[in-house]
């Protein structure tokens, strides 16, 4: 079972994700940034405990060699992740699951 988030940042505008963390009462923090390294220093130095994005972005952020140094204690991803190397890098790099829209059971 996962925890409700309490601040979760959706790098994109999806509509069909948008409003189910906010029905669970978390706040949304909508910022959508392609600098690996900014998104990088948010992830850092704000509380956010969940990160949602697209599996182009994963990838992205994927080929920065960095510390986990974040909040983060969830990983969602807006559509299927379809190579395995991305979602393994992802645990090596924060010890978390991508739960993907193939592994949704319930923010």
């Amino acid at each position: 079972m996962h925890k409700t988030p309490r601040l979760i940042w959706l790098k994109e505008d999806t509509a069909k994700i948008s409003f189910a963390p906010w029905l669970l009462g978390a706040t949304i923090f909508y910022k959508d940034i392609d600098n690996v390294e900014t998104i990088f220093k948010t992830l850092e130095n704000n509380p956010i405990d969940t990160f949602c994005a697209s599996e182009n972005d994963y990838q992205m952020l994927d080929k920065q060699q960095h510390q986990n140094n974040t909040y983060l204690e969830q990983l969602l991803s807006t559509e299927p992740i379809n190579d395995p190397t991305i979602k393994s890098r992802w645990y090596s790099l924060t010890n978390l699951h991508i739960r993907d829209s193939k592994s949704y059971d319930c923010l």
